[in-house]
């Protein structure tokens, strides 16, 4: 249907959303149905001169509107017109279900009204600052909290940004609060474009708007410093920059909270503190009442003086050949201080604030040289430390020794140093690991390791092999069928050599069918990929005997079986 829809009230009695409805050159009360929009013409309302604003009284099911000349209460249940008093220059009209009471405000006399439903009587209530009204629903009641909301705009200064939003108290008239309403502020002209409806929701007590636009932000204002930090005896200059939507700005400088200077763009400090922090306030357009401000980002001042660095070290007392950490710490360094490590006013490192050494010798000293990131600084020295180099233990096992299955050896290692702590690993097969001489009857062989430690901290190693001897024993036979039980022709584990020079396998007619000098390899039974008959095979195996280290050859014969 075409036409326009206007001043939406609802019946929460029976729920039912009411409206006035304008076209085909009339204007009729209607209802609208909230799930598609269509309007449903209840009765046409004759001499109407236009929409002007409307309220619901929900007790009585009375929509009650305005034309801008008279007032219409309307039954709504029937679309009857109960009365129609005129009503003057009275808006933001709006009725109070709670108390059964309608109220208005009264431009022309600048006065909060109740009003009489019947007859348009005014009963002013109390007179209000001089203010306009914007011609939107910019207003609702909080009629739980008897209070009633507004916005009217200050006429105190016309050229300047004054929309507020009002609260009244409804008994009194009374204004209890005025705060000014960013949604319905314009950047360059006094506009209530952003504005479009209030609406109090009076059961869980929250006020809600329609707005089009986002609260306009304040000029931004960003400072800078120079110098920073400033050299001894020098002062510091702050200026501040604006952004290009600023009008007629001005400045406060504040130090450390307090306000200082003039309203310029500057600001100079002559004596500044390590640690002080200046900051500026910007007020857009001043001469309003309320100027839109924007408060920069604070500078803290840092003093390019009594700078200073000192060095630590978790223990420059270490052993020989141990790596030692040491670390620089500065004062009033700055951000991009440089490093200048020193042993024995001899430069090295990298330039960090931390040097690694491996290599120091006993006495030597570590100092280091910081350069700060400003004009008017020096280099800083720091202290020095002596490194204390402790010398370690020294250590040999022994020979690798051999040995027979069941004999036992006592180990006799060389060690020099005041030893306070004697430790071998693995303890296994040794009669005492915390000894210097432990008696060994290892099973199989093994690897020791000795750890030894000195009267001044410091430790060494060493280790000795013991080798289990048994003599080369081939097996007689071996069944390559496949069920993983001797399938394989080969050197028992267990046995030693476990070196060997070549080992070979020979067929009935001489031919060498296997060979390998790995002692972990095996014959499989084939040859050229071909199965092996069964039979008896002759093999040799050449090694170095463990006991005499002399060279020896073995051989002997084997049944493959199938």
């Amino acid at each position: 249907m075409a036409g326009q829809v206007e001043g939406l009230q609802y019946d929460n009695g029976d729920d039912t959303l009411y409206a006035l409805y304008s076209g085909g050159g009339s204007v009729s009360l209607s209802w609208i149905d909230p799930a598609t929009g269509a309007v449903h013409i209840k009765k046409t309302l004759p001499g109407y001169n236009g929409y002007s604003w409307s309220t619901y009284d929900r007790k009585d099911h009375l929509y009650i509107t305005s034309d801008g000349t008279s007032m219409l209460v309307i039954n709504a249940l029937t679309g009857a017109i109960l009365y129609n008093p005129s009503l003057g220059n009275v808006l933001d009209i709006v009725y109070d279900n709670l108390n059964g009471k309608l109220f208005g405000i009264d431009q022309s006399a600048s006065q909060f009204d109740s009003i009489t439903l019947s007859t348009g009587a005014l009963h002013p209530m109390a007179g209000l600052p001089s203010l306009s009204l914007p011609y939107l629903n910019a207003y609702t009641i909080d009629e739980t909290s008897g209070r009633y909301i507004f916005l009217g705009m200050d006429l105190s200064s016309p050229t300047c940004i004054s929309n507020y939003l009002y609260t009244l108290d409804i008994n009194t008239g009374a204004v209890i609060s005025k705060t000014l309403y960013p949604y319905a502020q314009s950047a360059t002209v006094i506009s209530d474009q952003n504005l479009i409806e209030y609406s109090f929701d009076n059961k869980i007590g929250i006020l809600y708007a329609l707005n089009w636009y986002p609260p306009v932000s304040p000029p931004v204002v960003t400072i800078s410093a120079d110098p920073n930090p400033p050299c001894s005896g020098e002062g510091v200059s702050f200026t501040a920059t604006p952004a290009t939507t600023a009008t007629n700005p001005s400045f406060q400088w504040q130090l450390n909270g307090i306000n200082v200077g003039t309203n310029a763009d500057t600001y100079t400090n002559n004596d500044p503190a390590a640690g002080d922090s200046v900051r500026c306030i910007l007020t857009n357009n001043p001469s309003c009442a309320v100027g839109l401000k924007d408060t920069s980002k604070a500078i803290g001042i840092g003093l390019a003086l009594n700078a200073s660095v000192s060095i630590s070290s978790p223990n420059a007392s270490i052993c020989s050949g141990d790596t030692v950490l040491f670390t620089a710490t500065p004062v009033n360094g700055g951000a991009s201080s440089s490093f200048q490590w020193q042993i024995n006013g001899v430069n090295t490192g990298s330039g960090k604030d931390t040097l690694q050494c491996t290599s120091l010798q006993n006495g030597d000293e570590v100092s280091c040289i910081m350069t700060v990131d400003s004009t008017c600084s020096i280099p800083y020295t720091s202290n020095k430390i002596t490194a204390i180099i402790k010398n370690p233990p020294t250590v040999f096992a022994g020979n690798d020794t051999v040995i027979l299955p069941g004999q036992s050896i006592t180990i006799h290692p060389t060690i020099s140093g005041s030893i306070i702590n004697y430790q071998w690993a693995p303890p296994t097969y040794l009669d005492n690991p915390n000894t210097p001489n432990p008696v060994a009857s290892p099973v199989t062989t093994t690897t020791y390791q000795l750890t030894v430690t000195s009267d001044n901290g410091c430790t060494a190693l060493g280790k000795i092999k013991i080798i289990v001897y048994r003599p080369l024993k081939m097996p007689n036979a071996f069944t390559p069928n496949g069920d993983g039980i001797d399938d394989v022709f080969r050197i028992p584990p267990q046995v030693a050599p476990t070196t060997i020079k070549s080992f070979i396998v020979f067929n009935r007619w001489g031919q060498r069918i296997f060979y390998t000098n790995n002692s972990g390899v095996g014959w499989d039974g084939y040859f050229n990929g071909e199965e092996q008959p069964s039979g008896t095979y002759v093999w040799m195996i050449q090694y170095t005997d463990a006991v005499t280290n002399q060279s020896k050859t073995a051989s002997g014969t084997v049944v493959l079986i199938r």
